[in-house]
């Protein structure tokens, strides 16, 4: 998985099988699934939470509001 701004040019590159699934960007942020599980990543490639929860949301409610929906319970623990 590559993350490639909108002249073509790439911002991250994730090293191989690294990246399991993304889901959409929303304001800059996207979930990513990792082995060790979901986490937000930012448009530049850095983790915002990191990878540990069996499933993540963003919701984006106004451009000044970030609201992460995560599972309570983080992966390994059950």
């Amino acid at each position: 998985y590559a993350i490639v701004d909108r002249n073509g040019q790439v911002q991250y590159r994730a090293a191989a099988g690294q990246i399991q699934d993304v889901k959409s960007f929303r304001n800059g942020l996207t979930p990513v699934k990792t082995k060790t599980g979901w986490g937000i990543m930012d448009h530049q490639g850095q983790w915002i939470v990191e990878p540990q929860y069996k499933d993540i949301t963003l919701s984006i409610y106004n451009f000044d509001t970030k609201c992460y929906n995560m599972k309570k319970r983080k992966l390994g623990n059950g």
